[in-house]
């Protein structure tokens, strides 16, 4: 990645974010709509401030301009990544992974044995990508929420333990 790297930073969603980070997802899932032919449902926007009003939305920052954003659940063992979207100005630049590994630092401090997701089969440059991010493919089927049929990717990545310095 560039010098963008030092510059950004990963934060819990502030109510002033809300908005914008709404936004951002909408814009980063353009694409994934058009494919499965489904616009965002009134649904996804209250599970959306759902996970805003627990404080699971994180957003990514350069200087006060919001570049990403990641939508976590903090499980018993695990950190399930929701979604996560990149301002569509800033992909390609190493975003996505700067943010999936700031997910992972947050998942190693609240103690998850494990980070798992999920997408779409429908998205090959998703299903590369995760793989690239170190996500290990544990199966592939329907998806659990029933909002549409399109067949999911399931992942996870399991994270070691350090051993302590002596």
């Amino acid at each position: 990645m560039s010098d963008l790297d030092m510059a950004i930073i990963f934060q819990s969603a502030t109510r002033d974010d809300a908005e914008r980070a709404e936004a951002l997802m909408r814009e980063s899932f353009r694409t994934y709509r058009k494919r499965i032919g489904k616009g965002f449902s009134a649904e996804w926007a209250d599970h959306f401030a759902r996970i805003l009003a627990r404080g699971d939305v994180h957003v990514g920052l350069v200087d006060k301009d919001l570049v990403a954003v990641a939508m976590l659940e903090h499980r018993t063992t695990e950190l399930y990544v929701d979604q996560i979207g990149v301002a569509s100005e800033f992909q390609g630049q190493g975003i996505g992974t700067w943010l999936m590994a700031s997910i992972e630092v947050l998942a190693r401090r609240r103690g998850h044995a494990r980070i798992v997701l999920e997408t779409a089969e429908t998205m090959p440059e998703n299903l590369r990508f995760y793989g690239l991010c170190g996500f290990t493919e544990l199966r592939r089927g329907p998806p659990t929420h029933g909002q549409d049929t399109v067949n999911r990717v399931y992942f996870e990545k399991t994270l070691r333990r350090r051993e302590p310095v002596v």
